[in-house]
């Protein structure tokens, strides 16, 4: 028998745990260094980041269908997976794909569950479709890859994350070569529960990023993000609200987003505040 699982459920009671984590565990965090953007960034790391389901957790999927194996994945995929399953429609030409995994332990920093649903599509030198990454003779040359939808939680030390809406809509070229070219956008939107500085506090944010000829490195192997590297620009939006403690005086928060990937780092820029993220961990680095 099959159990399934009640998403809103599972994200609130990991809320749950992560609240009584957080509020039990003492904060030696200087109060003067909290500010509205060094939150905003938080966000930002853990949206990015691979071991929270983030965007490069989106590229290093992507990386497992860019090989010759790719077609060789079995439905229920690996041990990695809770399901997985994919489907060819002949006539569009195009893979749906759709999974659920669950990485470390609920309640705990490192604890994610992913749940995606991608389209897929492979293009030949000439810009024909073709099924596989290789068909024949024929190394794709150009992929379209979309997330249609992506639900989940994370937990960093600092935040629990649930993730409430995802799209991306990517375009890969040089998809043969060792680094692909990938341009396009991606939408978050989600809430997060953030800790330090005494404080305890809810984020509800959403944001764009946008990727052009952002460098992927097309490697099977979990330190490949470490190799991508290239600019991320956008807005990030967050109305945030203090559980307890006094809040900063903006609570309305809409920022310009630059940052610079390389080295399995994120440098993020908000208006004239700089941050530096960990894209393993999807937290600040201090």
């Amino acid at each position: 028998m099959t159990v399934k699982r009640n998403p809103a459920i599972v994200c609130l009671i990991a809320s749950l745990f992560f609240l009584i984590f957080t509020t039990a565990c003492s904060d030696t965090t200087n109060e003067k260094t909290l500010t509205p953007d060094r939150d905003l960034a938080e966000t930002l790391a853990s949206a990015l980041a691979v071991n929270t389901g983030g965007l490069l957790d989106q590229m290093a999927d992507l990386n497992e269908f860019l090989s010759p194996t790719a077609n060789k994945m079995p439905d229920g995929g690996d041990s990695r997976y809770i399901t997985m399953n994919k489907t060819y429609n002949e006539a569009t030409q195009e893979w749906t794909i759709t999974y659920e995994k669950v990485r470390g332990v609920q309640g705990e920093a490192g604890y994610a569950h992913i749940y995606r649903n991608y389209i897929l599509k492979y293009m030949n030198t000439d810009g024909n479709p073709q099924k596989f990454y290789v068909t024949g003779a024929d190394t794709a040359r150009t992929v379209r890859f979309k997330v249609m939808r992506g639900y989940g939680d994370h937990a960093t030390r600092r935040i629990h994350n649930r993730l409430d809406s995802l799209h991306c809509d990517w375009t890969i070229t040089n998809a043969h070569l060792q680094y692909v070219q990938l341009s396009g956008f991606a939408y978050r939107a989600g809430e997060d529960t953030i800790s330090g500085w005494n404080k305890l506090r809810r984020s509800n944010h959403y944001m764009t990023l946008n990727f052009s000829d952002f460098q992927v490195r097309r490697a099977q192997h979990m330190n490949a993000y470490q190799y991508h590297n290239g600019s991320v620009t956008g807005t990030c939006n967050a109305e945030v609200t203090f559980i307890n403690g006094s809040p900063y005086s903006e609570t309305t928060i809409t920022r310009p987003v630059n940052i610079i990937i390389g080295s399995g780092r994120g440098d993020i820029t908000l208006g004239d505040k700089h941050f530096t993220a960990d894209l393993a961990a999807g937290e600040l680095i201090d």
